[in-house]
């Protein structure tokens, strides 16, 4: 998959993320502190992440999706708070 505009893929870097059948995010999910992502790809827009970078995202704000079986979401950049 490659993301469009500003959108990056990323993947949990540990520990399961919680959502609902319909596929929400529940908040449980990001209340136990730094939960880091791995940016599988990122969009022609992005300007500070790039792909391999481990980072500090609002899980919340991504909009989940499987690639080839494995679970991902995909996020605006704006909702990257930070890289490891």
């Amino acid at each position: 998959m490659r993301p469009t505009k500003n959108f990056v893929l990323v993947a949990d870097a540990g520990g399961d993320v919680k959502t609902t059948a319909g596929g929400i995010i529940l908040q449980t999910a990001v209340e136990t502190g730094s939960k880091p992502g791995f940016v599988l790809a990122a969009g022609p827009n992005t300007v500070a992440v790039k792909v391999s970078d481990k980072i500090a995202l609002d899980w919340s704000k991504g909009m989940p999706i499987t690639i080839e079986g494995e679970k991902a979401i995909l996020i605006s950049e704006d909702f990257i708070y930070g890289i490891y």
